[in-house]
């Protein structure tokens, strides 16, 4: 049995990554185009004020901004503390840390996002 195997050339693999990235721009126009045509009609209801989701917010944002989450942010530093010791690396206490800021700063900024006037 007398079984031949060959190597792809270099001119194909670069064709096939090509082909790769094209793909993936195309996908990310597609994703892109989808979400537009699924959210175009939410814009245009833009204009009639409801406050269903007002006490959820509120809810939550006490919830973030209060003793929960001042409570959950010291978790987050202790826990990262702990993993930084384990390892002997201090990465993981700064990425708990990152998170206990975001925790305690993302809903005022959310807010004020969404606040803005034009």
């Amino acid at each position: 049995m007398n079984t031949t195997f060959t190597l792809p050339s270099l001119r194909e693999i670069e064709q096939s990554e090509k082909a790769q990235s094209a793909m993936r721009v195309l996908g990310f126009l597609l994703l892109i185009a989808a979400v537009y045509f699924l959210a175009s009609g939410e814009c245009f209801a833009a204009d009639q004020v409801t406050n269903d989701f007002d006490g959820i917010w509120k809810r939550l944002q006490d919830w973030t901004q209060g003793s929960l989450g001042k409570s959950i942010s010291l978790l987050f530093l202790l826990i990262g503390l702990a993993a930084g010791l384990l390892r002997g690396s201090i990465v993981s206490c700064v990425v708990c840390l990152g998170a206990a800021l975001a925790l305690a700063t993302v809903p005022s900024i959310i807010n004020s996002i969404f606040t803005g006037t034009i």
